[in-house]
C-alpha cells in the first residue's frame, strides 16, 4: 500500500482591512492564540502546522471574522472586518422637573422612544455612522444634536424648561368716582419675568380662558371691562424659538367702583321719584 502522509508547516498570508481599507494592527489568531498583527499595509503572514485550524481576525470595535479550514499547503486568506453593532444611549434631563419621564427621543432610522423617570433610553444594534438625535417634550425647548458613533456611546441632553410668568397680580382702577377727565375704567395685570436661560419674546394675556392680547412688557391694562363684573386672568410666556410656557397662576379681579361721595339721592315726595344731584 502507498500511504501519503502530509505533514509540516505551511504559510498563510494575506491582507486585513476595515470596511475595505487595508489597516495596520488587525490581530490574526490561530485557534484562539494570537499569531500575528497586520503591518502598515495591512499585510500579515503566519506559519501554521498541517491540520484543521480556525483563523480569526479581530480589531477593537469591529466584529471578529473567522475561517475554519484544512491547512495542507501555502495559501492566501484575506479578511475584511465590519464595525460591530453598537449601543447608543441618550440620557435626558428635564430642567426643573422632579423626574425625567415623558420626553420623546427620535434617532432615525431607529424607532422613537419615550423616556422613563430616569431619563435614560438606549438604541441597540446600531451600525457605525452619523445620527441626528432630537429630544422634545411639552413646555420644554427642543434639542437636536448630530453625533458620529463607532463605539458604545451615551449622550447627555438637557431640555431647557419654558418657565411661566410669576407673581401675577390683578387689580382695577380707578376705584371710585368721579373719574379724572383722562381716566378710564380698566383692569391692571402685572407679573414677574421668570428666571431662564432662554429668551422671552412676548407675553400672551388670557381673560376667562380666551386670548385677548399680547405684550412685551410685564404689565397689561385691560380697558374692555364693566363695573360690577368679575374677570379671571392668566399669562403665558412666548419664547423666541416658538415655544410657550404653561399658564401662570391665575388671578381674579372683581370690579366694584365706589360711588361719587358728593352725589346724593333726592326724592320728590309729590310723585315718589328719585334723582341724583351733586352737592
Amino acid at each position: 500500500y502507498n500511504i501519503n502522509i502530509v505533514a509540516g508547516t505551511f504559510t498563510i498570508s494575506g491582507f486585513g482591512s476595515l470596511d475595505g481599507v487595508d489597516t495596520a494592527g488587525i490581530s490574526i489568531s490561530v485557534d484562539g492564540t494570537p499569531a500575528a498583527t497586520t503591518d502598515d499595509s495591512g499585510y500579515y503572514s503566519i506559519d501554521v502546522d498541517y491540520g484543521i485550524h480556525t483563523i480569526t481576525a479581530s480589531y477593537p470595535g469591529y466584529a471578529d471574522e473567522d475561517t475554519t479550514l484544512l491547512v495542507d499547503d501555502d495559501m492566501t486568506l484575506d479578511f475584511d472586518l465590519s464595525g460591530a453593532p453598537i449601543q447608543i444611549c441618550v440620557d435626558v434631563t428635564l430642567e426643573g422637573a422632579t423626574d425625567n419621564s415623558g420626553a420623546l427621543v427620535q434617532m432615525p432610522p431607529a424607532s422613537e422612544q419615550i423616556t422613563p423617570p430616569s431619563g435614560l433610553v438606549c438604541f441597540d444594534n446600531m451600525d457605525w455612522g452619523e445620527y441626528t438625535i432630537t429630544v422634545s417634550n411639552e413646555y420644554f425647548a427642543v434639542v437636536e444634536t448630530t453625533i458620529t458613533a463607532n463605539m458604545d456611546t451615551t449622550i447627555a441632553i438637557t431640555l431647557p424648561y419654558y418657565y411661566p410668568p410669576e407673581d401675577l397680580i390683578c387689580d382695577f382702577a380707578p376705584t371710585e368716582r368721579p373719574f379724572a377727565a383722562d381716566a378710564s375704567l380698566h383692569s391692571e395685570i402685572s407679573w414677574t419675568a421668570p428666571t431662564t436661560s432662554l429668551t422671552i419674546e412676548k407675553y400672551y394675556i388670557y381673560r376667562d380662558d380666551a386670548l385677548i392680547d399680547s405684550t412685551t412688557d410685564v404689565s397689561y391694562d385691560d380697558y374692555d371691562v364693566v363695573d360690577g363684573e368679575t374677570y379671571d386672568y392668566y399669562v403665558v410666556a412666548g419664547y423666541d424659538d416658538g415655544g410657550v410656557s404653561p399658564a401662570s397662576e391665575d388671578c381674579e379681579v372683581e370690579i366694584s367702583v365706589e360711588p361719587d361721595p358728593n352725589e346724593v339721592l333726592l326724592i320728590d315726595f309729590d310723585n315718589g321719584s328719585g334723582f341724583a344731584e351733586d352737592m
